[in-house]
This record gives structure tokens, sequence and C-alpha cells, in this order.
């Protein structure tokens, strides 16, 4: 018996066939007495029954084609990255550094399983000791809002933070908040995504500052409470 994915099976000298006009079938050769030395070989054509020499491309294949920007996303198929939205818990960062290495769970109302917290103290850009960075994949291109689920202890002197495209020096300031608990911040410069693969910086500024979530979105939506689950955790 052979497994045969798709498509089109020749056997023998070519001269048989056998079709299947859905995948995964099950099929099995009796019989076949003929063929010298037990040898059965088989001429596989994976065609769908078109003709052609090689399986149609689809949008669960497994393999970045027919124009898709991912893998089995964008183009003819589903809009990668959820549609332009994605959810990052703040401690599940590809990369953490500094104050950021440690999940903290003091305060509570956050989501995941904790947040992260600026130790360092600095107003200058390029100079923070405290850094995450997050690899986003399948993103589709385009203008994304970011928002920061963020803990400013209801004063201006612990409140804010950097964030950026990439990770250099980051060209984006947070500051100037006094709520208390846990708000959602919008920033104010939206990141150009390209197609597929990005990553965004968060370092601190302020101490005292904590980050719970992340959200990238091409919409208008505001997000509220502690918002969708994150996708970066593992």
């Amino acid at each position: 018996a052979y497994n045969n994915p798709l498509g089109t099976v020749y056997y023998g000298t070519q001269s048989n066939k056998i079709d299947f006009s859905d995948t995964n079938e099950i099929f099995e050769i009796t019989g076949q007495t003929a063929i010298a030395s037990d040898m059965l070989t088989f001429f596989t054509r994976f065609d769908n029954g078109s003709g052609g020499g090689s399986p149609a491309a689809t949008c669960s294949d497994g393999i970045q084609n027919q124009s898709e920007t991912g893998t089995d996303c964008g183009g003819p198929c589903t809009a990668c990255g959820g549609g332009g939205d994605k959810w990052l818990e703040a401690e599940c960062a590809s990369t953490k550094v500094g104050g950021y290495s440690t999940t903290q769970t003091a305060v509570s109302g956050y989501s995941g399983t904790g947040y992260i917290l600026n130790v360092g103290d600095t107003t200058s850009a390029g100079s923070s000791v405290d850094k995450a960075t997050y690899v986003l994949s399948g993103m589709t291109a385009g203008s994304y809002n970011i928002w920061f689920r963020v803990n400013v202890n209801a004063t201006t002197n612990d409140d804010s933070w950097f964030y950026g495209l990439g990770t250099g020096t980051p060209a984006n300031t947070m500051n100037n908040y006094s709520d208390t608990g846990w708000v959602w911040k919008k920033g104010g410069t939206n990141l150009s995504l390209a197609a597929g693969a990005n990553t965004i910086s968060v370092w601190n500024r302020e101490n005292g500052l904590k980050m719970d979530k992340l959200y990238l979105t091409t919409s208008a939506t505001t997000p509220s409470g502690t918002g969708n689950a994150g996708t970066n955790c593992p």
C-alpha cells in the first residue's frame, strides 16, 4: 500500500494509472505478478488531474508561494499577522536586558505572567540600560498604531519610556502621564512595518514605569482591560 498525498499515480510501464479525487487516499495494488523480481515502479505525477508536473499552490501547503507575503498568508490568502493586529506580552520579549530581564509580579492587575519594570533612569535616548525587543513575523505591510498597557504610578516622575523600530537608538518618547492603575497609552508616532519580519524595541526612560502589554493594529480600535491574549509567550 502507498499513501499518496494527491494527484495521479502511474505504475508498471505507465500504461496503468490510478486517479484520486481527494487527498490522503490509501490504495493497494494486487496481482501484478508479471513485474519481474517483485519490482513495482511508481511514476507519480502530482497534478490534481491537470496534467502538470507540480502540485497546485494553495493557502495551506506550508510554502510561501503564489505572491504570498508570508507562509500561507498574504496575497491571495488571509492577511498575515492576524489581519493587522498583534498582541504582545511585555514580559515575553524576544530579548531582554537590564531591569527588563526580571519579570515582575508585585503589582496586581497584569495580564500573562507579569510585567517589565524600568530600573534605569535617563532622559537621553540611546543611553537606556533596560531594553526589550520583539521580533514579529508574517506581518502585513502598513502603518500601525502602537498601544502600551502601563502603570505610571500616578506620577509624572515615573511615567516615561522610549520605543521604535529596529534595535538602534529609539526614535519615539512617551512621557507626561499621571494616571492611576493600569491604562492603555497610544504611541504618538505610528510604526511603518514591512511585509514579513519586523523588530520593535522598548527602552527605559524614567525609573518605576511598569509595562504589561503591547498592541499593534492598523485599525482605529482602542484597547480596554487586559486586551486579547498575547501571541508571543511560549
